[in-house]
This record gives structure tokens, sequence and C-alpha cells, in this order.
């Protein structure tokens, strides 16, 4: 599966990636980064790109999951734009307001660093589950080599010039991503970055949020936050964190909300929140956000149908289901001691890969 470069304007600027879409990538109005369906509406990954005007768009771009295997380069910059078919984009966080100070002090924007010059762009969301590991989507790190990402804590604001007090800096040393991770058709979306150096324990912009280890109740109220993109069709990126309010959906009954969809499936691992009026959603840019519900880490933003629709809620990797596989990984960063270095693999076997090679994922 691959991506295509898009041009998205922030509030105070636009900032251009080449507009594709003619042959190769099927884009219908928002820029965001999709994966790949038959040039049709189609699963959208909550998930933002632009590049900056020297930016290399080209190294955006991955294989189809059959081509890809484990220590190659899936984002290889000569063919990069070759056979891409586009997800129909999914805008921002949608019919919600902005934060607060201090109200989610667990969100963090991910970045990615331009190729060329200082400065970084929001790339996708987390949360901070403790003092030195984000959880996010798996989407958000597939094919990506974690020198080239960095995480902002602390902030409302999620441009890397933002001058606020509480901001705080890490580097990302090491990525997890789960071994059965499937980039078409999103199953077991989730991964944990380690960071260095670790999150302040006396920043009151900053903490941790515990995870859910059990089902929430059918329509318990929760909240989803990020900085994605804040309209369908017009490309504006909101500089200020958006939360807003949406109800959970069990698993059971998400999947059958999807039953009859042609462009993916809610598989084992996903549950979904929102109305089935519509309005209020998660979207594009806000992928690896959290989705906060009773005070508990519940999920992921993985995908939804494009934006807010009726009867199609978003659709995110449920928390409770990976926790094994969560604890599992925070023993083996325990143990980690090669810096910008990814574990992937099997439960029996751990590839490592350094920071010459980009993400690679496993499949069974």
């Amino acid at each position: 599966m691959r991506y295509g470069a898009v041009t998205v304007e922030t509030d105070k600027q636009r900032r251009a990636g080449p507009e594709s879409g003619l042959e190769m990538c099927a884009f219908e109005a928002e820029p965001v980064v999709w994966g790949c369906e038959p040039r049709s509406r189609a699963r959208t990954a909550k998930f933002t790109e632009h590049r900056g005007q020297d930016a290399d768009s080209s190294s955006l771009c991955v294989q189809n999951a059959s081509e890809a295997h484990p220590g190659s380069n899936p984002m290889a910059k000569d063919d990069a734009h070759q056979n891409i078919q586009a997800f129909v984009s999914k805008p921002r966080v949608v019919g919600g307001r902005d934060a607060r100070p201090g109200e989610i002090p667990y969100q963090v924007t991910i970045q990615r660093k331009f190729y060329f010059g200082n400065g970084s762009y929001h790339w996708c969301g987390g949360a901070i589950i403790d003092g030195e590991h984000v959880l996010t989507a798996g989407h958000c790190v597939y094919g990506l080599d974690t020198a080239e990402l960095i995480v902002y804590s602390g902030v409302l604001n999620n441009t890397w010039q933002s001058p606020e007090a509480s901001k705080v800096v890490q580097r990302v040393t090491h990525a997890f991503l789960h071994e059965g991770f499937d980039y078409e058709k999103y199953h077991n979306d989730i991964a944990i970055l380690k960071v260095s150096p670790g999150f302040p324990k006396d920043n009151p912009e900053v903490s941790t949020i515990p995870l859910r280890e059990d089902i929430a109740p059918e329509a318990l109220l929760c909240s989803v936050s990020g900085w994605g993109l804040l309209g369908y069709s017009e490309g504006i990126m909101p500089e200020k964190l958006q939360v807003v309010t949406v109800p959970f959906i069990r698993h059971d009954r998400c999947r059958l909300i999807y039953e009859n969809y042609t462009e993916g499936s809610v598989e084992p691992g996903m549950n979904c929140a929102g109305y089935p009026e519509g309005g209020r959603d998660a979207c594009g840019g806000d992928s690896g956000g959290p989705l906060q519900c009773g005070g508990l880490l519940t999920g992921i933003v993985s995908w939804g149908e494009e934006c807010a629709l009726p009867d199609y809620p978003g659709v995110y990797a449920d928390v409770a289901f990976y926790k094994d596989w969560i604890a599992k990984q925070l023993d083996r960063s325990r143990v980690a001691d090669q810096e910008s270095t990814v574990f992937v693999g099997t439960s029996s076997d751990i590839h490592i890969q350094t920071n010459e090679n980009q993400i690679p994922t496993s499949y069974g």
C-alpha cells in the first residue's frame, strides 16, 4: 500500500506538496494521506500529510502489503509513486472545540522532520502511557525511520515554532510495531514509541493516561482529540488542539454497522465511537490519537468512512484487546539498548533494525 503527497494549508500559511491525483492518485477533495483502494470512496486513514517546500514527497509511499518483507525498504524513493491508489480522506476532529490548557495532558503530536533545514510538521497523534512511552497507530510508523520522528508534549499548538513554556521535545529512540499489522486492512493498527528524554514529572501540562483493561460500556461518553484538518474540502489544519465528545460503540455493534461496507471490515481489536446522525468524529490528522472514556485510554484513532457521516462512526484500535501485547512491548523496551531501533516480528522471533532501515512489518 502506498501513500501520495498532498497540499495542506495551516491557519496562517499554505504548505505545498505535489498535487498528485491524476493517473497515480485518485484524490477526491481534501489533502491527506490515503492508502490503497481501487479509485472509489473508501476507508480513510485518519492521517494527515504535508511536505514543506524542501521535502522529498516520494519517501512517503510504502509498498503494497503483499510486496513488503521484514528488512526490506518499503518506501524506496525510486518507485515511490508507482501504483498509488487513494482512500477518500477524513478531514478533522469535526464538531469539536479548542482544548483548554491542561485538559488533555496525555496528548502528544508526533511530528516528521523536514528533509532539509530545521523544523517538523504534525504527522499523527499519540497518548502518553508512562514516563517514556507513547501509544499510537501502527500506520503512523509503518515504513518510517525512527530518526525521522520527533514528539512534542505539553502543547496545545502543534507547530514546531510554538513558544509555549510547557512544551517538551523528545526524540524517538525505539518503535514497537505490532507484528500482525496489516496495512491494507488496518488490522492490529497499534504501535508504541519510546522517547528520550523521558516525560517530566513536574510539568502540569504533561501526564500519563491509564489504560483501559476491560470493555467500555455501550454509549459511554468519550472524548477524542487531535490536530486534524478543519474542513472536508478546505484543507485547513488548526494550530490549536481540538476535542470532541462521542459515545462509545462496542465491537459487536460496530461490526454490524460496517457489515455491508465493501472497503473494509471491523475485525477483533477494533471498536467504534460516534453518533448515528454523524456530525462529530475524529478524522485526517488525528490518527494515533487518544479516545478517552471515563478517564481511561480506550481507543486509538485508526480509520473510518469519509468524515463524520451518518451511520458510519469512527473506528479505533481497542486498547483493552491489546493490553497483553502492550505489556510485552513495554517489557522489551526496558531491555532495549540500541538507539533508534525498531522491534518487529513474532512472539518467538524479534528482528532488530537500526535507524539505517525503515520500519518493516511481518505478516502471519
